[in-house]
């Protein structure tokens, strides 16, 4: 490597990264290895410390108010400029200055995201600020390959692959694992003595959940060759890996699953200079750009090709080659002779796995279910021997000897009773990173939408009991909570297909014990949480009251004048009042 990328520790907005060159301090006297020293606004999901926001939703939330205060920012400066002074002069503010860049598209954010509900967040905060994303980790990025190119949003992947799965060896693998996470080498002798305790153990893992295992590691492995067959710009990053000789390896195992030769140069060049924006500078041996140059001695991704020299803005440094006992070698011990990496075959042993749970039919929205005793709950009541046709996701008719366009499919409900989905109208299903937001008494800004994911099990094993509909709430440890979502039972969707479309808004209040439990916030008692409700709908009026009185103001102004800002937690507070939301109280 000749340049890094740089980025600030995690935090919700941490800074901005800068491109570096890999020169000795020596070599590089003062900033002179510094390409670009505000490549991206890093960002996070979590902030640090016990403050608010401390879940997964408050994060989003606050990062929402915190761009729409920038974009306030923006919008009354405008109007100051362009009205020559005769409004009121804004505050500077050097956090919402350092923003514009940001707004204007000047300046990507780079956000980490793994899971495809960690992408999803990304790419759902980006369009409805409109700004430059760029994702980091990209482990499921080949499960939202379309929305990444639609969005022309890159991805800084991550290979830093787990040990290969092993059947009947768990103290063997987890040695591997830890080995990976340190950094350091396996030896024989650690390997035989973790085999022993195996054998002593005697486990035998079904094969079905080995399969799966041994799945899931290929997928991931194969991340890299599907996401260049995909068209999709990516760079290959050493995040997560502690030293050149596991990088190396894991690019081989990138390239055994099909990763190119190109690609893989590509990914390590071209794609991330461009990506980074230096691409006028590195990524390739042009000339006029800065003499970066790796001199190996045989074909990437061999087994046994070394890095033996390299020039850094015309610097160069000899590589020497690996000791034999260096940790950093990634040459590993050979695999026990019983052991195999190969698929099981079939045990007879039931497992259940993602494989598993897919649908045997899908019927598109269109299906007809025949000869059934249906249980209406309308009128006229119970129905036997009778037909239902749903035409795209609606019921279109409900009779006897019904019939149905070509393609639809039918099921035979002779003897089955049908009648509607169940509806969970208290849940917190399929919601990720807490459902408290537990750190102010009011947190009505927050949103469990902003939390979703569709891989949360219990969406499986609802369904399978006949709930199709959640009232997906937020938690009882808030006078007033967070706002509601109202979900569909479908496992393994991404999260932005959940929700049914234009339902009512709602939020949730918590009256009783669970509010008053904590000693280090107000309230503590319950005429303390009648307080708190009265004094934050109050506060609400005021807020509303500023909009309206604003709104009069436009109508009758012949210029552009400044809004309020805009308060998200005062403005839900204002749609309770006006009836807009729905409250759900928990009381005791």
């Amino acid at each position: 490597f000749t340049a890094i990328h740089s980025m600030p520790p995690r935090a919700l907005l941490a800074g901005t990264s800068a491109v570096a060159l890999l020169l000795d301090s020596a070599d590089a006297p003062g900033t002179r290895a510094i390409i670009d020293a505000d490549t991206m606004l890093a960002a996070g999901w979590r902030a640090p410390g016990d403050d608010y926001p401390r879940s997964l939703m408050g994060s989003i939330a606050h990062l929402r108010q915190t761009f729409l205060d920038a974009q306030h920012y923006r919008t009354v400066w405008d109007i100051y400029r362009e009205t020559d002074g005769a409004s009121r002069r804004p505050g500077y503010d050097f956090a919402l200055e350092a923003l514009q860049p940001v707004l204007d598209g000047a300046l990507p954010v780079v956000f980490p995201a793994t899971r495809l509900d960690e992408i999803d967040r990304a790419l759902s905060l980006a369009n409805e600020f409109e700004l430059r994303l760029v994702i980091d980790g990209g482990e499921e990025a080949t499960k939202a390959t379309s929305r990444l190119q639609d969005a022309d949003v890159p991805v800084l992947l991550r290979i830093d692959f787990p040990a290969k799965p092993r059947r009947n060896t768990p103290n063997l693998e987890r040695l591997e694992a830890r080995a990976r996470t340190i950094g350091r080498q396996v030896t024989d002798a650690m390997v035989q003595s973790a085999l022993g305790v195996d054998r002593d153990t005697r486990v035998t893992e079904p094969a079905g959940r080995f399969n799966e295992r041994l799945r899931l590691w290929q997928e991931r492995v194969g991340t890299p060759a599907t996401l260049a067959t995909s068209g999709l710009s990516f760079a290959i990053t050493t995040r997560g890996q502690h030293n050149a000789g596991q990088f190396l390896a894991n690019l081989r195992l990138a390239m055994e699953a099909g990763l190119s030769h190109d690609a893989a140069l590509r990914a390590l060049t071209v794609g991330p200079a461009g990506i980074l924006g230096v691409d006028r500078q590195l990524g390739s041996l042009e000339a006029g750009k800065i003499g970066n140059i790796a001199l190996l001695d045989g074909r990437l991704g061999e087994a046994n090709t070394r890095v033996r020299w390299v020039v850094v803005d015309g610097v160069p440094y000899e590589q020497a080659p690996a000791a034999a006992d260096d940790p950093d070698d990634d040459d590993q011990p050979d695999e026990p002779a019983a052991e195999t990496a190969e698929a099981a075959g079939d045990d007879g042993v039931p497992v259940e796995t993602d494989a598993s749970r897919v649908p045997a039919t899908r019927t598109g929205g269109d299906v007809l279910i025949r000869n059934a005793t249906v249980l209406t709950m309308a009128q006229p009541g119970m129905l036997e021997h009778t037909d239902i046709l749903v035409r795209d996701g609606l019921i279109a008719q409900i009779g006897r000897g019904l019939g149905a366009p070509g393609g639809t499919v039918a099921v035979d409900a002779t003897d089955a009773w049908v009648m509607p989905g169940i509806i969970d109208d208290h849940s917190h299903m399929a919601s990720d990173g807490g459902i408290n937001e537990g750190t102010l008494s009011i947190t009505a800004q927050v949103r469990i939408e902003d939390v979703l994911h569709g891989d949360d099990l219990t969406l499986y094993r609802a369904a399978a009991g006949g709930v199709t509909t959640a009232n997906v709430l937020h938690g009882s440890a808030n006078t007033i909570g967070g706002q509601r979502a109202i979900i569909q039972m479908k496992y393994g969707v991404p999260a932005t297909e959940l929700q049914f479309d234009d339902y009512p808004r709602g939020i949730k209040f918590a009256l009783g014990e669970n509010v008053t439990r904590r000693r280090n916030r107000f309230p503590n008692t319950r005429m303390g949480q009648e307080a708190v409700i009265r004094r934050a709908l109050t506060e609400a009026q005021v807020y509303q009251a500023q909009w309206d009185d604003y709104e009069a103001e436009v109508r009758q102004a012949d210029r552009r004048v400044a809004p309020p800002r805009r308060d998200l937690r005062l403005e839900t507070l204002a749609g309770i009042l006006s009836g807009e939301i729905l409250v759900h109280s928990h009381g005791y």
